[in-house]
């Protein structure tokens, strides 16, 4: 059996489940749900960031950001088509500790062990397209810097190893999710620098992601933010080198306007 058709058949199976737990919580009275089934319908509900898989740390780049909607859909924000959005046609079903997401072609199964309002922690997670794990967590996020970040902002300070560039930079943020970046010319002069083209970023909550084309080649990055406010802006990352060892990078800027 081809590829297309057996994904297409567990498509199938997965939909009639999901329809079958819909129309059944319908028709069930609340007073009929169990303490916990009711507690994970309420504590699902919000942004969460992945923290770990398997026991090791999701470095950032690595990192996803999911919201779950009371009405059971759900949103996510990645880099699609080089551009930055938000998938909106995804829908997640709970039928006791057992979760499913539908998007399209692509589903994800798993279990969830135990959920509070700060932490969810999945088991036998697994989607179709072939990525399996035992375990995965992921924290709640209770800040939103998508508007503080507007503005424009110079480098202070950078700690750690960094992917791209150094700290004696500034970026402009627009509300419309483009950027412009500025560095210095011979004069000492800010000026925008026309080798960055197609520069693009999104804050969802408090995690940061950026591309942008320098050159003719295309570049992204992440970061956790840990502050944004009228003053200072305060980025940081779980990076890791080809060898396996991981490392921390901290970025400190300060608004100009």
């Amino acid at each position: 059996m081809k590829r297309g058709v057996i994904i297409k058949s567990a498509l199938a199976a997965i939909t009639m489940v999901a329809s079958v737990v819909s129309l059944s919580s319908c028709s069930e009275a609340d007073e009929e749900l169990t303490a916990n089934d009711i507690a994970l319908k309420q504590n699902i509900v919000g942004k969460w960031k992945t923290y770990s898989v398997d026991g090791q740390p999701s470095v950032t780049d690595k990192k996803g950001v999911i919201t779950y909607n009371p009405n059971g859909t759900m949103t996510s924000t990645t880099f699609r088509n080089k551009k930055a959005q938000y998938a909106t046609n995804s829908s997640y079903y709970l039928n006791g500790s057992s979760y499913i997401e539908i998007n399209n072609s692509y589903y994800v199964q798993a279990v969830i062990n135990t959920i509070s309002n700060e932490e969810i922690v999945y088991s036998d997670f697994s989607n179709n397209e072939g990525f399996k794990c035992q375990s995965m967590v992921s924290h709640k996020i209770s800040k939103d810097f998508s508007k503080a970040i507007v503005g424009v902002w110079e480098g202070v300070m950078m700690t750690g190893e960094e992917t791209h560039g150094t700290a004696d930079h500034r970026w402009e943020y627009k509300e419309d999710g483009s950027y412009i970046y500025y560095s210095k010319d011979a004069n000492g002069n800010w000026v925008a620098d026309a080798s960055n083209t197609e520069n693009e970023y999104y804050v969802d909550g408090d995690f940061f992601g950026s591309r942008w084309i320098k050159n003719g080649k295309e570049y992204r990055e992440w970061w956790d933010m840990e502050k944004c406010d009228s003053n200072e802006m305060v980025w940081t990352a779980l990076r890791k080198k080809a060898n396996g060892t991981y490392f921390n990078t901290t970025m400190v800027m300060r608004r100009i306007k």
